[in-house]
């Protein structure tokens, strides 16, 4: 991430201020932010007196990914 501004006076008292950000500047969109497991359970059947699951990892877990790059420009005018 990389962040420029800069404040600029101006007569009776009032500015104007100006901040640039920049965020993912390498364009990394394969890395984890977050994520989660769902609660379901899969179908399990009954064989020989206990239960078994067909498929254990039926529902894998959900992952969130960084968005690409992008900026954010602000203006401020203090009067």
């Amino acid at each position: 991430d990389l962040s420029v501004g800069k404040l600029i006076y101006l007569k009776n008292r009032k500015s104007i201020n100006i901040n640039l950000s920049v965020n993912n500047v390498t364009n990394n969109t394969g890395m984890k932010t977050g994520g989660y497991q769902t609660g379901r359970i899969p179908t399990v059947t009954y064989r020989n007196n206990s239960f078994v699951s067909d498929n254990v990892v039926k529902y894998p877990a959900k992952y969130y990914y960084a968005w690409g790059f992008n900026f954010f420009l602000n203006v401020g005018f203090k009067f």
